[in-house]
């Protein structure tokens, strides 16, 4: 998966970086600082997935979205204006990140986006592939809660590994 992190702040950007080395599948980075480099460089790159944070010093990523519309997007900012949430949700971000985080929800944010590729590759999608990508991640009113830290789609994966496995 080819990822592209617009973020003015190198530290965080190479925070992310490792994030995404952590994960068990191969993620290609890039780097840009600023909304005119991310064009640039999205005229002459394929990506699979944008990290975006909101705070730039050319502009704010919110008013990026309509231009890439029809990548997945995680925005990664210190905005939690409403204002800002709400638009990125009804520009189609897939999931949205309050700095400070922590790895592991910035881990559930690649399984969503994996699992919004996943959903939207298949060649038929019915109600039930649907409602599992929709409710991933959703506890049950009726279920226990997991023990903090570990999420439905992280456990579901853990799971789906050990039938997987031919030993113990």
């Amino acid at each position: 998966m080819r990822v592209l992190i617009i973020e003015d702040d190198p530290m965080v950007a190479m925070i992310h970086k490792e994030y995404f080395k952590r994960k068990e599948h191969n993620f290609g980075t890039a780097h840009v600082t600023s909304l005119e480099d991310a064009k640039k460089f999205l005229e002459n790159n394929e990506i699979d997935l944008i990290v975006l944070d909101n705070y730039l010093t050319d502009g704010k990523g919110i008013d990026f979205l309509p231009e890439i519309k029809g990548f997945p997007i995680i925005m990664i900012t210190a905005a939690n204006d409403i204002q800002t949430v709400e638009a990125a949700l009804s520009n189609g971000v897939v999931d949205y990140l309050v700095k400070p985080f922590t790895y592991e929800r910035f881990s559930q944010a690649i399984d969503k986006v994996q699992d919004y590729m996943d959903l939207l590759s298949k060649e038929k999608i019915n109600q039930d592939l649907i409602d599992d990508y929709l409710n991933s991640g959703r506890v049950e009113e009726e279920e226990d809660s997991l023990p903090k830290g570990l999420s439905r789609i992280t456990l579901k994966k853990v799971l789906e590994n050990i039938k997987e496995q031919e030993t113990g």
